[in-house]
C-alpha cells in the first residue's frame, strides 16, 4: 500500500508539472525524472555493481564476530555467497582494488555445531567451494568462513575464531533497495572493508495486501511459529530456513510477552524453547540467526554465564520465565519466525 500511494503520488506530481510546463520545460522533466529512476537502480557513488548488488572496499581490523557486529551497526552482516559466478566477480573486483588475491571473511559459521554451516544474514548454505581437505576444523578452532585462502584463487577454507581477516558482509533495509556490506579485516597488514549493496526492488512490494501469516501467529509486522520437534540449535535453525524463516529474535518486552502467550497456548506450558541467539564464535558477542541486531535483552540473573560452552540461547528459563544461555547440542523445541 505504501508503494502504490508514493507512486501515486509522484504521477501526480508529475501530471502537475507537465500541465503547468511549456513543451521545452516537459522535455526536460522527463529526461530528468528517467535520470533519477537511473540513479536509484544503479550504486551509489563510490561502489562497485556486480549482478544485482553493490560492493565497496574498505579498511578494518576485526575477528569474525566483531566484523558481523561492526556490519550490523551499518545495517548489514558478513555476506553470504550463492553461486560461483557470483564468487568470481566479487574476487576480480577485490583484486582489481588491492592488486593481489586477499584472504578474508565472509558470513559462514559452524561455531554452533560442528559440520552444521550457516550464513550470518539467515540465508539458507547452498553453494560451496571448499579448498581441498577443508573444513577441517584444526585443533578444534576453525569454526568462521574466509574466502580467498592460501594460493587457490577460488576456494574456501574455515578460519580461527581467534583470526583477524579481511571479510565480506551483506544488509537488508526497510526500503524498496537491499544493501549487502562487506567488510574486510587482517592483522599487521591493509584491512579490507567491502560493502555489497543490492539495488533490486523487491518483489514482496508488487503483492501489496497480502500480509497473511496463514497458519503461523502474527506478532508486530512478524509471523511467528512454535515447532514441537525437539532438536539442537542448528537443526533448529536449519528446520526454520526450510519454512522461508529463522529462529526468532526478539526486539521488545511487549513481543517477548506475545511470544510467550504464543508457546504457552500451544503447549499449555511456558516451556524452554530455543530462538536465534549465539555467541559461539567469540563469547560475548550476542548476535541473531536472522541477522538483526542484538539489542533488547532479557536475561535471567547471573546470565549469560560462561560456563560449559553454553552459547545458544533459550528463553522461558527457570522461575523468572527469562532468558538462559545453554549448550548448543541440548534438545529443545523452538520458535521460527519470518515477514509476512
Amino acid at each position: 500500500m505504501k508503494m502504490l500511494t508514493v507512486c501515486a503520488l509522484l504521477c501526480a506530481m508529475m501530471a502537475l508539472a507537465t500541465a503547468q510546463s511549456p513543451p521545452d520545460a516537459k522535455s526536460q522533466i522527463d529526461k530528468s525524472s528517467k535520470a533519477d529512476l537511473v540513479k536509484r537502480s544503479a550504486c551509489p557513488y563510490g561502489w562497485t555493481r556486480i549482478f544485482r548488488r553493490c560492493f565497496r572496499y574498505m579498511s578494518t581490523p576485526k575477528r569474525w564476530a566483531r566484523a558481523e557486529q561492526h556490519c550490523q551497526r551499518l545495517g548489514g552482516n558478513l555476506a553470504s555467497i550463492h553461486s560461483p559466478k557470483q564468487y568470481r566477480k566479487t574476487q576480480a573486483m577485490i583484486s582489481s582494488l588491492t592488486r593481489r588475491t586477499v584472504g578474508l571473511w565472509i558470513g559462514g559459521s559452524d561455531a554452533q555445531e560442528e559440520k552444521t554451516w550457516l550464513w550470518s544474514d539467515g540465508k539458507e548454505f547452498k553453494y560451496e567451494n571448499w579448498c581441498p581437505g577443508q573444513p577441517n576444523n584444526q585443533r578444534d578452532k576453525q569454526h568462521c568462513l574466509a574466502m580467498n585462502y592460501s594460493v587457490y584463487d577460488f576456494t574456501r577454507e574455515e578460519g580461527s575464531l581467534q583470526s583477524s581477516l579481511p571479510a565480506l558482509l551483506s544488509v537488508s533495509t526497510i526500503s524498496v533497495s537491499i544493501f549487502i556490506i562487506i567488510f574486510t579485516v587482517k592483522m599487521l597488514s591493509v584491512s579490507l572493508l567491502v560493502c555489497a549493496m543490492m539495488a533490486s526492488i523487491r518483489d514482496a512490494e508488487a503483492t501489496t495486501g497480502n500480509n497473511s501469516c496463514g497458519t503461523w501467529t502474527e506478532i508486530k509486522d512478524r509471523c511467528f511459529h512454535f515447532v514441537p520437534t525437539l532438536m539442537k540449535w542448528a537443526k533448529a535453525e536449519k528446520n526454520c530456513q526450510v519454512m522461508g524463516a529463522n529462529l526468532a529474535s526478539i526486539r521488545s518486552i511487549e513481543e517477548y510477552h506475545e511470544i510467550q502467550l504464543m508457546v504457552k497456548t500451544k503447549t499449555h506450558y511456558q516451556k524452554p524453547v530455543w530462538v536465534g541467539g549465539f555467541d559461539a564464535p567469540q563469547s560475548g558477542v550476542w548476535l541473531w540467526s536472522d541477522g538483526s541486531t542484538f539489542q533488547f535483552t532479557l536475561w535471567c540473573p547471573g546470565q549469560p554465564s560462561s560456563w560449559w560452552s553454553q552459547h545458544c540461547l533459550q528463553i522461558n528459563y527457570g522461575e523468572g520465565k527469562c532468558w538462559d544461555n545453554t549448550k548448543c547440542n541440548t534438545r529443545l523445541p523452538s520458535i521460527c519466525t519470518k515477514k509476512p
